[in-house]
């Protein structure tokens, strides 16, 4: 899949700082999710989603940083799933409660899947609203990466990636 630029790899020795978890507690929420790094490789998003209180969100953003993706055309991420669906996240935006850039995939039950996503199928939402005046993705300055399970889905869920690369 010609030049691939390897952003995170949960299965190395030392996978770098953690991702935070940000949940709907934030806003009054009782939504839990965290991040656990697994002994045989991969780092694991899981918890419970409520609907309690107007929440329904949990989600996982990584340290920030400097990352390019320019003349890259797609995120390849590998991970295992519950059957669920969940939201990749990008920002550009030096402010953490700015615009994400979002895409949605699906998941397969006990399934580990490499799945493309589209750099230029990701959209801008702030706070879960449609952003379409922020424009397109500046792919030269991307700050940081995340994971997102949102849409009602309440229960408990359980995601693990194993690596984000861009090609």
């Amino acid at each position: 899949m010609g030049d691939q630029q390897l952003l995170f790899d949960f299965n190395s020795p030392s996978p770098g700082p953690a991702w935070q978890p940000i949940n709907d507690s934030v806003m009054g929420g009782c939504s839990l999710g965290e991040a656990s790094l697994l002994p045989n490789g991969g780092m694991r998003f899981s918890g419970e989603v409520s609907l309690e209180n107007n929440g329904g969100f949990a989600s996982l953003r990584s340290p920030p940083g400097n990352y390019s993706l320019a003349g890259k055309e797609n995120l390849l991420i590998k991970f295992q799933g519950d059957g669920k669906s969940y939201k990749f996240n990008l920002r550009s935006d030096r402010n953490v409660d700015g615009v994400v850039y979002q895409l949605a995939f699906t998941t397969a039950k006990n399934r580990t899947i490499e799945l493309p996503l589209p750099l230029a199928e990701f959209r801008p939402f702030r706070h879960g609203w449609p952003q379409p005046e922020a424009g397109p993705l500046n792919l030269a300055e991307i700050r940081s990466f995340g994971l997102l399970i949102s849409q009602r889905q309440a229960g408990p869920f359980a995601l693990t990636l194993y690596s984000v690369r861009a090609v």
